[in-house]
């Protein structure tokens, strides 16, 4: 516990990764950049908004994976970011674009 309490992993803050998948790479790249973009001004600094970047394994089954790291001690600030993206998802992701929300994820991969 002293190990995730020093960088500061989950329980002492929350974690959400946010999974951008599609069978473009080009879209799935502007769909993070805009997700992203998204998620830095809603978050007015109480969420710290890390990417987008690429998965670790940017590529199964023909699909390119991007994703979005937030992380923050307020649950309530985080639960509202997520809701916002929610209710733009269909906005931001056309065509065959997925966007997950992975809460407090087990692995990044």
């Amino acid at each position: 516990m002293e190990i995730r309490s020093n960088p500061r992993f989950p329980p002492y803050l929350r974690m959400v990764n946010l999974k951008i998948s599609g069978s473009r790479e080009a879209q799935v790249q502007k769909t993070a950049l805009q997700l992203a973009q998204l998620c830095r001004g809603a978050a007015k600094g109480r969420v710290e908004v890390l990417g987008p970047a690429p998965s670790p394994i940017d590529r199964i089954r023909d699909r390119y994976r991007w994703q979005v790291l937030l992380k923050g001690s307020e649950q309530v600030a985080i639960h509202t970011l997520c809701q916002q993206i929610i209710e733009n998802q269909q906005r931001l992701a056309k065509g065959d674009i997925r966007i997950a929300i992975d809460v407090d994820p087990e692995s990044m991969m």
